[in-house]
């Protein structure tokens, strides 16, 4: 079930997130609030509410079907956890989406979101256990954001304490996404003003 959720926000964030902001900036909807002195953050955080809603949804399609099905049985602060562990966990996989939103071209957005959502998923043991994968791809797997979420949820469902790693994991990969991403846009910007001074 835990896997099922970290993929889905994975497909969600890199697939529905970089796809759309990309149509939006094709469309001109960016530069439009730009010309209208809007402030941009106000966009990127109705996206990261699109997604959160997106996500929540999917969590509790899911889990209904664990409860119905498997007869799954949690708590309700284990759930509430694992909705906090979601909008924590979504962050730095926005952030790539984001990133990733970037590219020019459709085709090539599509490609690149496919060549990394699913190794990414495979890398962290979303489709099978990362016990069974040979020692170095856990090693490169064990690292990744996803990983961290699931072995988070993981940890809940069981009853068991958070792993105090896979939450400086997930703080390492936000706060490196955000940085390179702040570079990113100063570098863009004073190549505008070179280009228009």
């Amino acid at each position: 079930m835990g896997s099922m959720m970290v993929y889905s926000i994975l497909i969600t964030a890199i697939m529905g997130v970089g796809n759309f902001m990309e149509r939006d900036r094709n469309q001109g909807l960016i530069t439009l609030l730009k010309i209208t002195n809007r402030n941009l953050n106000h966009y990127y955080i109705s996206i990261c509410f699109w997604s959160l809603m997106m996500n929540i949804f999917t969590i509790v399609i899911l889990g209904t079907t664990a409860i119905l099905i498997n007869h799954v049985d949690l708590s309700t602060m284990q759930w509430i956890t694992i909705l906090g562990l979601v909008w924590l966990g979504q962050i730095p996989l926005l952030l790539l989406g984001i990133a990733i939103s970037h590219v020019k071209r459709q085709e090539t957005l599509t490609i690149l979101g496919n060549l990394i959502t699913f190794p990414v998923a495979i890398l962290s043991g979303l489709w099978w256990p990362i016990q069974i994968l040979p020692q170095w791809v856990q090693n490169i797997g064990n690292k990744l954001p996803t990983y961290f979420l699931n072995d988070m949820i993981s940890s809940t469902v069981n009853n068991a304490k958070i792993n105090w790693n896979d939450v400086q994991g997930l703080g390492v990969w936000i706060v490196g996404l955000v940085a390179a991403m702040t570079v990113g846009t100063i570098i863009t910007r004073r190549k505008g003003r070179l280009a228009r001074g």
